[in-house]
């Protein structure tokens, strides 16, 4: 196994302790992660409100980027992200509940959408990729419409082909529809039902 001694610590380490990097002898830094690691610490704590200040100042500008890069982070990780939730809410429940309140409060649509979301999987459907911005794209597509009679009404989410026939919960799926008509569609497809999307 390849070898490098770290200018840091001073200690002969594998190629895999250390980051990658072209420019150095081996194609790896010549300092080890454990090493830029601690620095990075020592440095944060000397200059930690510095830091946040800049961070923060940077998601402000930035805020696509920013959500974009967690999304992208949590995805690959996805594991771990849920480890260290699990890990936290039971470390710091009380705080976990307030954020969780909070974030309910400013997201309701959101909230909405992950229940429904939750509801599809357990009913065992195919596909659960259908979003809260979908659904707003949706209803604005149909004029705020019923896709079945019409008529401008409080709106709900239709599966053109119900969950339990194998539906499922993704946008080619579903239509915006009155509470009277989704009821009387109920678990049946629109043919089913005798009825005609608009």
């Amino acid at each position: 196994m390849l070898s490098k001694r770290c200018t840091g610590c001073g200690e002969v380490k594998g190629y895999s302790e250390f980051q990658k990097g072209k420019r150095y002898v081996g194609g790896v830094k010549s300092t080890c992660k454990a090493c830029i690691k601690e620095r990075s610490r020592i440095r944060y704590e000397r200059d930690r409100e510095r830091i946040l200040i800049v961070a923060k100042a940077w998601k402000d500008k930035h805020p696509d980027k920013c959500k974009a890069y967690v999304r992208k982070r949590r995805a690959e990780h996805s594991d771990e992200v849920k480890a260290w939730q699990r890990d936290y809410s039971a470390r710091y429940p009380e705080i976990y509940r307030m954020a969780s309140r909070k974030w309910q409060r400013a997201n309701p649509e959101q909230v909405k959408a992950n229940i429904k979301a939750r509801k599809a999987r357990l009913k065992g459907a195919p596909i659960v990729d259908f979003t809260s911005d979908q659904w707003a794209a949706l209803k604005q597509q149909y004029d705020f419409r019923c896709a079945y009679c019409g008529e401008r009404k409080e709106l709900t989410q239709d599966h053109v082909v119900p969950l339990s026939q194998g539906g499922a919960h993704t946008m080619t799926n579903i239509v915006p529809a009155c509470g009277s008509c989704n009821s009387r569609k109920s678990a049946r497809t629109p043919a089913q039902a005798e009825m005609s999307i608009m």
